[in-house]
């Protein structure tokens, strides 16, 4: 009886053979609201514009994206025109028998000039 022969393979690359593809998180991350940065635009009437916001989740747009509509104040008066990066703090009021969320607004904490 012979015995079998030793079999020999060339080296491939397997990443042509197999379909390889990249995580994909299922889940968002969103940022804390409080905290959070923001790019806020004022012009010369000294009403605010979001320029940029942050990761935040999806609800705080769901009555709008302008500023007011997210919980900023519609006009800062005094404030130079301009882009500000602001960072915030969310101020909630709660219902007093449910203990459920009624209405909240955004705290501006710092207000820094970039622009």
């Amino acid at each position: 009886m012979t015995p079998n022969p030793v079999r020999t393979y060339d080296m491939v690359d397997l990443s042509e053979m197999i379909d390889v593809k990249p995580e994909v998180e299922d889940d968002p991350k969103f940022e804390d609201i409080n905290g959070s940065g923001w790019i806020i635009g004022v012009d010369h009437a000294g009403l605010l514009f979001i320029v940029d916001p942050p990761a935040v989740h999806d609800s705080f747009f769901e009555n709008g994206l302008g500023a007011p509509d997210v919980g900023f104040p519609k006009e800062l008066l005094g404030t130079d025109a301009g882009l500000y990066w602001v960072t915030v703090t969310c101020v909630y009021s709660r219902d007093w028998e449910s203990g459920h969320i009624d209405d909240y607004h955004l705290e501006p904490l710092t207000w820094k000039r970039i622009l």
